[in-house]
């Protein structure tokens, strides 16, 4: 089941991870059969009629095992029963946290779209719902774990009160290896703290810096600048994200100030 999270939990996530509205995740999920899939922003058209109810399925890691890789998998199947009367072709499932209407969550389609007619049992089995980081900026793959098992499988996670940028000649993967980090002269990383005032509320999927990232002015020629990473320590630490500059890569020469501007960078989601 491939898969998507709603604009609802992207904004939530945003700002959970920036230190604004903790996200509290529901106690349990309640998986829907869709007929036609919703959108990010909703919609969709649910399965009715013939004893169909959506599913509840407790939101702990007795259903939902650590995430690993950057991906979650259910433990246990997410069983609707036998069908009483003909509930149409089935695409794919949603994600609520109600019974009926409530906020939508996340969203896969099937792997192939089954036509559940009355008499028919339909059930999703253990590891087949699928759940992985889809956003356009980089998050670690420590990030995408600690999010993945706060939403799925409600495992509580606080991020960092301050977060510690850094300037890269050679940008690390995801799993936080393989970077160059700048050095010399009086460089250093930037702190940066969390909170509603370095880091407004998530609005349309994009929650961007309100204060400038700024490095001062080099005392050392630090090379070639391809990218910026975001730290939990002041040196070391765990990656938390990380991203190429838009305009390319700049030299940094001594005497050559370097900051990001306000706005200069965000945490946005695919559409």
């Amino acid at each position: 089941m491939a898969d998507a999270f709603s604009n609802y939990l992207r904004d939530a996530l945003n700002d959970h991870l920036r230190g604004g509205t903790a996200y509290s995740p529901a106690a349990t999920h309640y998986y829907a059969l869709m007929t036609t899939m919703p959108l990010a922003s909703g919609g969709g058209v649910e399965v009715s009629g013939g004893s169909y109810a959506r599913v509840a399925y407790t939101n702990n890691t007795s259903n939902y095992p650590s995430a690993s890789g950057g991906v979650k998998q259910n433990a246990n199947q997410i069983n609707w029963g036998t069908a009483s009367a003909n509930w149409g072709t089935v695409v794919g499932v949603a994600v609520y946290d109600a019974s009926s209407g409530g906020n939508l969550l996340a969203f896969a389609l099937l792997n192939t779209p089954t036509t559940i007619n009355s008499g028919d049992p339909f059930q999703v089995p253990a590891n087949s719902a699928t759940f992985t980081y889809n956003a356009a900026s980089a998050w670690s793959t420590y990030l995408q774990n600690k999010i993945l098992d706060l939403i799925f499988g409600a495992t509580s996670w606080t991020p960092p009160a301050t977060t510690y940028f850094a300037l890269m000649t050679v940008m690390p993967i995801a799993a936080g290896t393989g970077g160059t980090e700048a050095s010399g002269g009086a460089y250093a990383r930037v702190s940066f703290a969390s909170g509603t005032s370095n880091w407004p509320a998530s609005s349309g999927q994009n929650i961007q810096n309100a204060a400038v990232i700024n490095w001062g002015t080099a005392t050392a020629n630090l090379g070639s600048i391809v990218g910026v990473a975001e730290w939990d320590a002041s040196s070391g630490g765990n990656l938390i994200t990380f991203k190429t500059l838009t305009g390319g890569a700049v030299t940094i020469n001594i005497g050559t100030p370097f900051q990001l501007p306000v706005g200069g960078f965000q945490d946005i989601w695919q559409a």
